[in-house]
């Protein structure tokens, strides 16, 4: 059995806990084990960093050590915590001045960054811990989901940087397109697949943001695609409840279901629906979520 330590961040547990409820179940069938870090900010990589790189490197390092006391690789589910952690993990591992640096302000708290650890996505522990062939085999026959279009949106930031990140091709991602054939779902291309959601420019610049998420929507829209999944709790809650905001802002009537990726395999796998968070979505699964026959 594998096992990581679970790095929630701020917005899953009091935002978007249905990510951590699919996540658990999903990965418990497939004997991983997640034992949950402390609560705290990653921090951000784009507020937080903009304003005091020191801050950030040293409050990421701190989060690093936790996870290193316990001994674990770190899985999180959120493409900005996915970002900082694994950026400043690579850069204290390539910058001794900058470690000694960090290394200084956490002794403050008796704390030292050693590099002992490794950051994954949960996307990555999907196809690289669980892999494809092996999450085929649960998927059920015929599969709850065959019946979907589902659209893919990775997200800027778990593909960016990519020469630090490594993930999947930042202009063309492929990794959550994988999971979708995989679980039986089809997935539909669509113009601009690499775009922001527009969360980055929320809090300066709200109907701009609103736009960006409205674009890439109506383009999912004009392919017909009955769903959109993503791996990240702010592109899923720009989509999600974001997409009541685009309706009353610009009198759009977009009704496009937002399934995160461990929802999506949860399904497929025979996991039932009232084992899930659906009723937390905004913009309603309906029709879309079909239960598993009994067996």
């Amino acid at each position: 059995m594998s096992k990581f330590a679970l790095f929630l961040g701020c917005q899953i547990p009091f935002r978007v806990p249905l990510m951590e409820v699919a996540a658990r179940k999903v990965l418990e069938r497939f004997d991983i084990e997640l034992e949950t870090m402390p609560l705290a900010c990653c921090p951000d990589p784009i507020g937080v960093r903009s304003i005091s790189t020191d801050t950030w490197h040293t409050l990421a390092a701190r989060n690093l050590c936790v996870a290193e006391t316990m001994g674990l690789d770190i899985m999180t589910m959120c493409n900005g915590c996915f970002e900082t952690l694994k950026t400043v993990n690579e850069e204290l591992k390539h910058d001794t001045t900058l470690k000694d640096q960090v290394n200084t302000r956490l002794a403050d708290v008796g704390r030292e960054w050693k590099g002992t650890l490794s950051v994954k996505h949960g996307t990555q522990v999907l196809i690289e811990d669980v892999g494809l062939d092996r999450i085929r085999q649960e998927v059920l026959e015929p599969s709850p989901v065959s019946h979907l279009k589902v659209a893919a949106h990775s997200g800027c930031h778990f593909t960016k940087p990519s020469n630090i990140l490594q993930t999947d091709d930042p202009d063309r991602p492929q990794l959550l397109t994988q999971l979708i054939e995989t679980t039986g779902a089809q997935s539909v291309t669509y113009r601009g697949g690499a775009l922001c959601c527009g969360t980055g420019i929320l809090n300066i610049a709200s109907e701009q943001a609103s736009q960006i998420a409205r674009t890439k929507l109506h383009r999912i829209q004009a392919v017909k695609a009955d769903a959109m999944i993503t791996s990240c709790p702010f592109c899923f809650l720009s989509y999600d409840s974001g997409q009541l905001l685009i309706n009353r802002t610009f009198g759009d009537s977009l009704k496009i279901p937002i399934l995160d990726s461990f929802e999506l395999i949860a399904l497929a796998i025979g996991i039932h629906p009232n084992e899930l968070g659906f009723k937390l979505h905004r913009v309603k699964t309906g029709d879309l979520i079909r239960a598993p026959a009994p067996l």
